[in-house]
């Protein structure tokens, strides 16, 4: 029989009994005396331990016969015979500490050894040494189920934001001095082998409340006390804790260790639990449709809710949907569900949240909480979420696969020096493409010591068509020559060469004169850096690349070139033959977080050979589209000098207006919009596309080639 299984049909009908018990005693002042007793049964175990592992399934065979109806079991964990419990490790204090005293070890046997053995089983406090048959151990636990209780315990738990709340009730028909409540939280069943072989465990402490040592209190006859208790459960526990895989188990006992009464409560079935199980953001309906929250778009939040497996049905949900910061606007903040079981989903996509993001909005992580209230039972769940909001400046391509130098490059940006950015990670989202960087004013690309696939031809030839369109790429690695090759991105758009392998010196000096770099010293290694590099690759420039930066050998020589910068009137290309991560700021050398502004500086500052960049003030134009031929989708970017009513409009040849792309008030500033022929049911051929803002007008020609 499946105790489990067995209370969730007779627990409910045993409390209803309890309570009308209890209203006899108080309204009607019958003789009853006492309360039906839940036997409390304590297994002192290790996964480390084989006789606990023997004894292990008819011990759990045992309980199985008496029922959760009629008894309340827990495992503690013990670090012996030999270390490695996982169950012990993840709470030592509770269980029984690293020696023999400490936790709930300390309640039994005598000092200072207390328990000292293992198996230990207690039943009600006292040391149950029987036979360790199901058919011993069950009739044991019942034949003190029949002396009748002193105590009532009324027990009710949630577990919110990982967070245990407990309430507690004790009701007494006799007053009693000095006994103590008990409260722990326990894993109702594990399947996992441990070294001694055992595979299913049952009912394993997690917690207790407040404290293995409890509360102590007095109590009158007639007395109820009430307790409200909350301790966090672990956030790093060897498994994931499921919620209803939980159970509360609440006892009294005296200090000569005599169990009055015990009670417990299975998580997931009285009350529903109800949380976010997935969002989505949209800016299709009053944006420009690119995925990305926006200054002046209204964007629609999708939200999923889910009520958790074997909980109660939600009958009523409320979600709030709530922002604090100064630059968001929530239009549309609540929404309500009805009638959600447990296990089943629902989402608002007929009536979505939704904020609006002001005007010169700049581009920062913004934190969003959902709070939800469900009936019955007023079960309130919050989850924060979190994400970029308008375009940064920088994509930062990580192509480093160690998590030190993702930290240290990461933690450069989002502060006074420097602005957010967002970050790819190669290894988890793969290559990148022209669509993922064509919003991005500039692409940091960096390697750390990584050697093996850094970079393919794939994403040169992306590169090469995101500069083409007026970006600014900044590569820093010893083996983009390795990882490039003949490549064009390296020869032309980079115009550098490869001179040494690994040649360099640790020290890197700036060219003297060049408006950022002049007078900076840096040592790569140590300090704040991520650690030495594993090469330092020479280089030269060619192409009409710049020599920005060299290596300083011993005695202050010239040892090469360590960082060369390329400028057109289109775009911009910054590349280091060592990695940036390296930079740590020892012996009197600048660290990376002021190094790092000197390339933002010259990312700004307008190109000496005409036109400019975009980090530089914005012009009203219309970039060329990208592709062009497309099939079907094609992107649109525009500059905008001033902030006002715009329209990007497509027009057949014969100058008939077919969709306005976009049509609103827009800041100043770089936009993207998308132009989907597939989705407007656009013939193939020639149609032009306008950008109009106040006087301004420009127009171009694009083609569509299926």
């Amino acid at each position: 029989m499946d105790r489990s299984l067995f209370i969730d049909i007779g627990s409910r009908a045993v409390a209803l009994t309890l309570v009308l018990l209890l209203g006899a005693f108080l309204v009607l002042a019958s003789d009853a005396s006492a309360y039906p007793r839940k036997v409390l049964f304590e297994d002192f175990t290790s996964t480390t331990c084989p006789p606990c592992a023997a004894a292990a399934p008819a011990i759990e065979e045992g309980l199985q016969i008496v029922g959760l109806e009629r008894s309340s079991a827990i495992a503690y964990h013990m670090n012996w015979p030999s270390r490695g419990d996982p169950w012990h490790d993840a709470n030592p204090a509770d269980n029984g500490g690293s020696g023999l005293q400490g936790g709930r070890r300390e309640a039994y046997g005598n000092a200072p050894n207390y328990v000292n053995s293992i198996p230990w089983y207690c039943i009600d406090g006292v040391q149950y040494t029987g036979s360790r048959t199901a058919q011993a151990v069950s009739n044991a636990i019942l034949q003190r189920q029949q002396t009748a209780s002193p105590l009532l315990i009324e027990l009710s738990a949630r577990v919110i934001n990982n967070e245990a709340r407990v309430s507690v009730a004790v009701t007494a028909d006799q007053s009693f001095q000095n006994v103590t409540l008990f409260v722990s939280v326990n894993e109702r069943h594990v399947n996992w082998r441990g070294q001694a072989g055992q595979t299913d465990h049952y009912d394993a402490m997690i917690i207790m409340l407040p404290g293995w040592r409890g509360t102590t209190f007095n109590i009158n006859a007639n007395q109820r006390l009430t307790w409200d208790l909350t301790r966090r459960l672990p956030d790093n526990f060897w498994h994931e804790l499921l919620l209803d895989n939980l159970a509360i188990v609440a006892w009294v006992q005296e200090s000569n260790r005599n169990v009055l009464q015990s009670e417990n409560y299975l998580l997931g079935y009285d009350t529903p639990y109800v949380t976010v199980a997935d969002w989505t953001i949209s800016d299709a309906a009053a944006g420009d449709g690119d995925g990305r929250a926006e200054a002046g778009e209204v964007i629609d939040v999708i939200v999923t809710v889910e009520n958790g497996r074997n909980y109660a049905m939600a009958e009523r949900i409320i979600v709030n949907f709530e922002c604090e910061d100064a630059g968001i606007e929530v239009v549309n903040g609540t929404t309500e569900f009805e009638n959600l079981d447990g296990g089943a989903r629902l989402a608002n996509d007929a009536a979505p949240f939704q904020f609006r993001v002001q005007d010169g909005f700049e581009a920062h992580p913004v934190t969003f909480t959902f709070n939800i209230l469900a009936q019955p039972g007023d079960v309130s769940s919050s989850q924060d979420v979190s994400f970029m909001v308008e375009w940064p400046p920088f994509l930062l391509v990580d192509a480093s696969n160690n998590i030190n130098a993702t930290n240290v490059m990461v933690g450069q940006f989002g502060n006074e020096t420097m602005p957010w950015m967002d970050r790819w990670d190669r290894a988890e989202a793969g290559f990148v493409t022209l669509e993922d960087i064509a919003n991005y004013r500039c692409v940091i690309w960096h390697t750390f010591n990584n050697r093996q696939d850094i970079i393919n031809e794939f994403e040169a030839d992306v590169l090469t068509a995101y500069l083409d369109n007026g970006g600014t790429l900044v590569m820093a690695s010893p083996y983009l020559s390795d990882a490039l090759g003949n490549h064009r991105l390296w020869r032309e758009y980079m115009g550098a060469e490869l001179v040494i392998p690994n040649g360099g010196a640790n020290y890197c000096r700036g060219v003297a004169g060049h408006p950022e770099f002049d007078g900076v010293r840096v040592f790569l290694g140590g300090g704040t850096g991520a650690g030495l590099p594993a090469a330092k690759a020479v280089l030269s420039p060619r192409n009409g690349a710049a020599r920005v930066m060299w290596y300083e050998g011993n005695g202050g020589a010239d040892v090469g070139t360590s960082g060369l910068a390329k400028e057109t009137a289109t775009y911009k290309t910054l590349t280091f033959g060592f990695p940036l991560e390296s930079i740590g700021g020892v012996n009197g050398t600048e660290p990376l977080n002021r190094f790092l502004p000197r390339i933002y500086n010259w990312i700004r500052r307008p190109s000496s050979v005409g036109g400019g960049n975009d980090l530089a003030p914005i012009a009203f134009a219309l970039d060329p589209a990208y592709p062009n031929p497309f099939n079907p989708t094609s992107a649109l970017r525009f500059g905008l000098d001033r902030t006002g009513p715009v329209s990007l409009a497509l027009f057949d040849v014969s100058g008939r207006e077919l969709v306005r792309l976009v049509d609103g008030v827009l800041p100043a500033g770089r936009h993207t919009a998308t132009l989907d022929a597939s989705a407007l049911g656009l013939a193939n051929g020639l149609y032009y596309v306008r950008l109009e803002s106040a006087k301004q007008k420009a127009t171009q020609k694009v083609l569509y080639l299926r």
